[in-house]
């Protein structure tokens, strides 16, 4: 189902009338504030044998790709994008998600520096998300996550009105927490991950 909605909005982004949009690619880093997590391993008798819980940030990459749109008789504008968030380095603790984003702009003066500013919200639809566990014993054990999909309510500032910008941000992330396991016939683990939370981003965008 979240597919056919991403590549909905997507086609919608790409057919709109290109007399009144702009496209523009963005590529960025978001980190979000601390979260909470947990990871337990039991062996055949149902024993534990691992134990992991704690709090910490998550940062991830992303990379989208959008159109403005002009809404008529009015300064404001529409921001519809989609992409995806990306790990670069291995990550014991492993998101990937598609999104599909949409924001609504208001121009603005800040310290003489012209911006536009606006709410944006967010659907996330995870496709790789995992915990591996490379010290559970003599077996290493991947727990992956469920992939139903998240939402997020934020704000957008983007700096600038040459064809590189800057988008700086933040998000409040909900609908977020998930839970994995697995088995062998050594035993088995179970994984469990909170994101819901605030992020700030920072991202730079090519206009063209």
């Amino acid at each position: 189902m979240f597919k056919k909605i991403y590549l909905g909005l997507l086609c919608v982004v790409t057919f709109a009338s290109a007399d009144s949009t702009q496209w523009f690619m963005e590529l960025g880093w978001k980190i979000s504030t601390p979260l909470k997590w947990n990871y337990n391993s039991f062996d055949a008798a149902g024993l534990n044998g691992v134990h992991y819980d704690g709090k910490g940030t998550d940062d991830m990459l992303y990379i989208s790709v959008g159109r403005l749109f002009e809404i008529e008789n009015s300064m404001m504008q529409v921001a519809l994008s989609g992409g995806t968030t990306f790990i670069v380095l291995d990550s014991a603790d492993h998101n990937d998600a598609l999104f599909a984003k949409a924001a609504l702009l208001y121009p603005a003066h800040v310290f003489g520096h012209t911006i536009s500013v606006g709410p944006t919200i967010q659907a996330y639809f995870p496709y790789n998300s995992y915990y591996y566990d490379s010290e559970d014993g003599a077996f290493a054990r991947k727990v992956h996550y469920d992939k139903h999909a998240f939402y997020a309510f934020g704000f957008d500032s983007t700096w600038g009105e040459d064809i590189w910008r800057y988008n700086i941000g933040a998000e409040y992330m909900f609908s977020s927490k998930f839970k994995g396991n697995t088995y062998d016939t050594t035993g088995y683990a179970n994984s469990e991950l909170d994101h819901n939370g605030l992020y700030v981003h920072f991202g730079v965008q090519y206009h063209f």
